[in-house]
């Protein structure tokens, strides 16, 4: 899961750059994209606007992986929580 394609095709690009085997899974849940699902949004919105929409705050620095993973995961969890996250995980 990432907050857009962006995120995989980064990873892709480094694995193949490096000769690093991809080490995820052939599925990849576009976290972005559900989010605009879930709040019927006619764009999706960066991570910063959606944690504001969210009522969320922003933790750590913006574009720091591991901080980026941790306000993605608040943003999934809000949205299961309020019963709007749809996408199967399997």
């Amino acid at each position: 899961m990432s907050w857009g394609d962006y995120d995989r095709r980064q990873f892709e690009r480094q694995c193949r750059d490096t000769g690093v085997p991809y080490p995820f899974g052939a599925r990849h849940v576009n976290a972005k994209a559900e989010f605009a699902r879930a709040r019927a949004l006619p764009r999706e919105p960066g991570m910063a606007a959606a944690l504001r929409r969210a009522g969320l705050p922003a933790e750590g620095t913006h574009h720091r992986g591991e901080d980026d993973a941790w306000n993605i995961a608040a943003l999934v969890v809000s949205l299961l929580r309020s019963g709007l996250w749809t996408t199967s995980p399997g």
